[in-house]
């Protein structure tokens, strides 16, 4: 849709330079415990950009799973930027399972939400 409509590309591209800029503040805060060479600006981008690519997985594959797996890798890779490991170790995600009993139900759940967030973001916009 953002290649068909310039007024709603320009709206997202504003949407993703918010919330790069929040990510980016946060990344500032944390300097003090991040290595020497991250540099803060790739590094939001390449979370968004992961986020984004599990969420449409996600709703692609219609699982919870698959985000649940990039959520994990995204918070080891980030744990690699730091100056000294995190001592907890990160929760892996489930194995991939069919959408039965309480999975379907944690998926129809997240979908849910999804869709309210959606909602939400799109007033944020206007």
């Amino acid at each position: 849709m953002a290649d068909a409509h310039e007024g709603f590309r320009l709206r997202i591209a504003e949407v993703f330079v918010r919330w790069a800029g929040q990510i980016q503040s946060l990344l500032w805060e944390a300097c003090p415990q991040l290595q020497d060479d991250v540099d803060a600006v790739r590094l939001s981008r390449f979370i968004i950009a992961a986020l984004e690519g599990g969420l449409m997985m996600s709703r692609v594959k219609r699982d919870i799973v698959v985000m649940e797996g990039v959520a994990y890798d995204l918070q080891r890779f980030i744990s690699s930027q730091l100056r000294e490991p995190v001592r907890e170790p990160v929760r892996e995600p489930a194995p991939a399972a069919s959408k039965s009993g309480a999975l379907a139900n944690a998926s129809d759940q997240w979908q849910a939400s999804a869709r309210r967030s959606r909602r939400c973001r799109q007033h944020d916009w206007i």
